[in-house]
């Protein structure tokens, strides 16, 4: 699980992390598509960033993910319906590692308790 228990047993969200073959686009399918599944089964997804992020999503909402593209990493309130929500940041080539880490901060603070960040990334 990616959520750690505080002293007062409220759980917090931690981060994932996971690499992505650069060659693929981040397209919904392979390696990819099954550990996001196993992530994100019965929650609410948002994924965040710019052209391969919104494919990655169109991926994920024609295989019957319940999905959503944000350009900004903003966590809509409507659409959850009680559910976890999991945040995928795709971080390409075009953001710093400071803008990358701005954006966490923006998302987890908008992140509900026991919901998940993960950023995506590529090995380069």
């Amino acid at each position: 699980s990616n959520a750690r228990e505080t002293a007062e047993g409220v759980q917090e969200a931690q981060p994932y992390a996971m690499a992505v073959d650069a060659t693929k686009c981040f397209q919904f399918e392979g390696q990819l598509k099954a550990r996001l599944t196993q992530i994100a089964r019965g929650c609410f997804v948002v994924v965040c960033g710019g052209r391969r992020a919104q494919e990655l999503q169109e991926g994920m909402k024609s295989d019957g993910m319940d999905s959503v593209f944000s350009t900004d990493g903003t966590v809509p309130s409507k659409g959850r319906r009680g559910r976890r929500v999991v945040v995928l940041d795709v971080v390409d080539g075009s953001r710093t590692h400071e803008q990358a880490q701005e954006r966490f901060e923006a998302v987890s603070d908008q992140l509900p308790v026991g919901g998940i960040y993960a950023a995506l990334t590529w090995d380069k």
